[in-house]
């Protein structure tokens, strides 16, 4: 497997994408542990508003849905312990993402520029999630990071035992992850409520099991 030097580079700044508030700490909480402690500044962007999460609302509901997963996200990241120098909710539909992928497109390009990001972590295309995969599409027609990588969350466990390319960079926790700590600000996720409950055994296994960083290959502009 290629070593962690090879995700960052020195000081240059680490661009999170996640499709929803929590799927940054559920696939890439230890990669921006890692920069952070390596001084590479990080930047989050939550693309969607997370406001799919308990299926269909009132109106009112799914307004104070979507502030709570934004609270959540904030409490999460103070939670694992860095200190990111943006975070950004962009605000789209949860759930269909691809419906406003270039208008999507258009924002994370011009946050890249403002803040000369230099590596983007976004989902990895084998997720089931459609806005995962969306996420991933996009950031494959990014025009200016120097580097993308791919890090997988539901498909780590969904079908048969997952299996990480041959490359791939492995991240594993401690005893005393500060991963489980931010999962557990996520408490909207937890709800019965919610479509698919993020349950304690759920938080173990993915505080348990590495993460993994996959190197893409960026298409042509």
């Amino acid at each position: 497997m290629r070593g962690l030097q090879e995700l960052l580079l020195p000081s240059a700044p680490l661009l999170v994408l996640a499709p929803h508030p929590d799927d940054e700490i559920l696939g890439c909480a230890r990669l921006m542990q890692h920069a952070a402690a390596k001084g590479c500044p990080v930047v989050i962007i939550w693309l969607t508003n997370g406001g799919a999460s308990h299926g269909l609302l009132e109106a009112d509901e799914h307004i104070a849905l979507i502030s709570r997963r934004r609270a959540e996200a904030a409490q999460g990241v103070r939670a694992l312990g860095i200190a990111p120098i943006a975070t950004y909710h962009l605000d789209y539909p949860d759930g269909s993402l691809n419906d406003h992928l270039a208008m999507a497109k258009e924002d994370v390009e011009r946050i890249c520029l403002l803040h000369a990001v230099a590596t983007v972590a976004v989902t990895d295309d084998g997720d089931s999630h459609p806005d995962h995969r969306a996420a991933h599409a996009l950031a494959m027609g990014l025009k200016r990071p120097k580097r993308l990588l791919g890090y997988p969350v539901s498909a780590r466990f969904e079908g048969a035992a997952y299996s990480p390319p041959v490359d791939a960079v492995r991240l594993d926790g401690s005893t005393n992850d500060a991963k489980r700590s931010a999962l557990l600000e996520h408490r909207s996720q937890m709800e019965a409520t919610a479509i698919c409950p993020m349950t304690l055994a759920t938080i173990e296994r993915f505080c348990a099991d590495p993460e993994y960083f996959i190197l893409l290959e960026r298409k042509a502009p």
